[in-house]
């Protein structure tokens, strides 16, 4: 009797491990399969063409600086040049809720309680420097097309790793 039911029980704890279902393919940087396009809403350039002013499909820095200082101002709303706490947390709440994989929060990052313009715009001014390769002071189609990934100038992928180069593009 003892033996039945010790392989009863051996034959449960069996049955038992074998009926979970089959786990998931973990990811496999090596994988066969294409990847995934993790540029969501355009890539990382797509925040900065709302400041491409004459919607020629090229950003100069100067479109750039004028639409930064009129959403500055717009939200300025003292006129004392400074964004407080409160305005700063209600600007990142929205940014955040328009567009979460995107969104950029504002920081003060001198710590004065006080988001300065140059705060206010030094986001989107690196983002500018980083996507302007040839630096030439304004972001071409092709240069917006390399940072989403769609190549430029016939070049698949990002065209990032050319010889001879850096690894974004510089020397």
């Amino acid at each position: 009797m003892n033996k039945h039911l010790l392989a009863l029980g051996g034959l449960a704890l069996l049955a038992a491990c074998g009926a979970r279902p089959p786990s998931q393919p973990q990811w496999n940087p090596y994988s066969a399969l294409e990847p995934r396009d993790e540029n969501y809403h355009g890539g990382p350039g797509a925040a900065l063409q709302k400041y491409d002013a004459n919607k020629d499909g090229t950003l100069i820095l100067a479109e750039l600086t004028a639409g930064l200082r009129a959403e500055f101002d717009q939200y300025d709303t003292a006129k004392t040049g400074c964004l407080s706490p409160e305005q700063v947390a209600a600007i990142n709440q929205a940014r955040v809720q328009a567009d979460q994989s995107t969104a950029t929060p504002l920081q003060d990052w001198n710590q004065d309680g006080c988001v300065s313009f140059q705060e206010f715009a030094t986001a989107p001014a690196s983002l500018f420097d980083e996507l302007d390769v040839n630096h030439d002071g304004k972001v071409t189609a092709q240069e917006f097309d390399r940072a989403a990934g769609r190549g430029g100038r016939g070049e698949p992928g990002r065209g990032d790793n050319e010889p001879g180069r850096g690894g974004r593009g510089r020397p």
